[in-house]
């Protein structure tokens, strides 16, 4: 399991959708 995998994909979507904060 790699956590940098799954944190690479989160960042992506949180750029996609500003405001997620």
């Amino acid at each position: 399991m790699r956590g940098a995998e799954l944190i690479s994909a989160i960042a992506r979507v949180i750029e996609d959708r500003p405001g997620v904060s």
